[in-house]
């Protein structure tokens, strides 16, 4: 076996990990729900989403045997494609975003405290999002968001649009801390439970191929700007914050808090926040 075989062997492993702890969730929740009297379209859908998940699992034991198989055999199994291509292309997206916040950065207007934050908004919804969305399901829309958004302002102290500079291993311990509040009085290891190790090293990961692409505070302000203008810190924000504060009727100082801080608002006046934002978009 070479070396490149035994990545993408551990890789595929990692991969059907993930889909078992996926099944595993899935089927608790649809227990939950049977045993808490949930109405039947409910429990009709918990049940779909289960037998999608082992459906995901199964392929997922299925992509490792034929890939061992292969190796028993005395054949060499296809790896992936090769990601030059795809860095190439990252590296020219990574030097035209620098160049566009430099020059944002030459105007007297400009918030450094913004920027931070849109760029710490870029980096959550790739190193901590979509590492997260699999498990999506097992939350709603408004903890999601809430997750991102005090990730968000968890790391936003750790870039420095100005210097184009981020402290990646602060933003890794910060991200993979299971003690750290991301809901409510709840821990992220409280939160995903037994799939948090995994989660935890994934995280990782993503923070590590990061550093290793070039990927620069600068970077994530304009992958922010593609990918999460809608969030916290986006460049959509002020707009849509100050759009749903007067559909809501909030106060002035509610107000504020959505645009500039909304971790500081009632977890439930986010809710409503949430269900203001779908119906604006």
């Amino acid at each position: 076996m070479t070396p490149e075989q035994a990545a993408q062997l551990i890789d595929m492993i990692d991969d059907y990990a993930i889909c078992s702890d996926l099944r595993a969730y899935a089927w608790g929740r649809r227990r939950w729900l049977q045993e808490t009297g949930a109405s039947s379209d409910m429990i009709k859908y918990a049940r779909e989403v289960e037998q999608s998940k082992a459906q995901h699992a199964q392929d997922a034991f299925d992509g490792v045997r034929e890939f061992v198989e292969a190796l028993v055999r005395g054949e060499s199994p296809a790896l992936r494609a090769d990601r030059d291509d795809a860095r190439e292309v990252l590296s020219e997206f990574v030097s035209s975003a620098d160049a566009a916040v430099k020059a944002q950065l030459s105007k007297s207007s400009t918030s450094h405290e913004l920027l931070n934050a849109r760029s710490a908004a870029g980096i959550v919804v790739e190193c901590w999002r979509d590492v997260l969305e699999p498990w999506h399901y097992y939350f709603s829309d408004a903890e999601m968001a809430w997750m991102s958004m005090i990730t968000t302002r968890d790391i936003a102290h750790l870039i420095d649009v100005r210097a184009n500079a981020i402290d990646f291993e602060g933003v890794r311990r910060v991200m993979t801390d299971g003690d750290r509040e991301v809901l409510p009085e709840t821990s992220v290891r409280d939160a995903l439970g037994p799939a948090w190790r995994s989660i935890e090293h994934r995280i990782a990961d993503r923070i590590s191929n990061a550093v290793a692409n070039g990927m620069t505070a600068a970077t994530y302000v304009g992958w922010a700007g593609r990918v999460c203008s809608d969030w916290w810190g986006g460049t959509r924000w002020v707009a849509l914050a100050e759009q749903v504060a007067e559909k809501l009727e909030l106060d002035d100082v509610e107000a504020q808090q959505l645009v500039h801080a909304p971790h500081r608002l009632p977890f439930e006046r986010w809710e409503a926040v949430i269900e203001a934002l779908a119906n604006i978009r």
